[in-house]
């Protein structure tokens, strides 16, 4: 159920915010984590790397609190 509600939160931010907003990108490490504990691994690991790849694009503008979770 956590992992429902990320996804929802991801969506809203990256409409709103974009996708290498740091508030997006934290949302999507969140909904990654949430998929692993729910042993979705294939579909955490896809997060995991949106994510990664998203923070990349947005160089500085990511705190290293939401990069040290990735």
């Amino acid at each position: 159920q956590a992992a429902e509600f990320y996804a929802q939160a991801v969506a809203v931010r990256e409409r709103h915010l974009g996708l290498t907003d740091a508030e997006t990108i934290d949302s999507r490490r969140g909904l990654a984590s949430a998929l692993r504990a729910a042993a979705k691994y294939p579909k955490a690991e896809a997060e995991y790397k949106q994510a990664l790849a998203d923070a990349d694009k947005a160089g500085d503008a990511v705190p290293p609190a939401v990069l040290a979770g990735l």
